[in-house]
């Protein structure tokens, strides 16, 4: 199962999800994919998933790309 949050609020994730962070006007990916627990909040947009194959096939299916810029958080 994969969810997306826009300007997430306090979304936690477990030590067996995978997820990611991206600013959605430039598709940049500005927090990698990883597995971690934790949470997270910002203006920008989540996606967790159960695997990391749903993740890969979120970001080609969505264009998105590693940002390569200094990110301001």
């Amino acid at each position: 199962m994969m969810n997306v949050y826009k300007n997430p609020k306090n979304i936690k994730t477990n030590q067996d999800q995978w997820w990611f962070i991206y600013e959605e006007a430039s598709k940049n990916i500005i927090v990698e994919p990883q597995q971690c627990s934790g949470s997270a909040s910002g203006p920008r947009t989540m996606v967790v998933a159960d695997t990391k194959e749903e993740l890969d096939q979120y970001i080609m299916d969505n264009g998105l790309k590693l940002s390569t810029d200094d990110i301001q958080f």
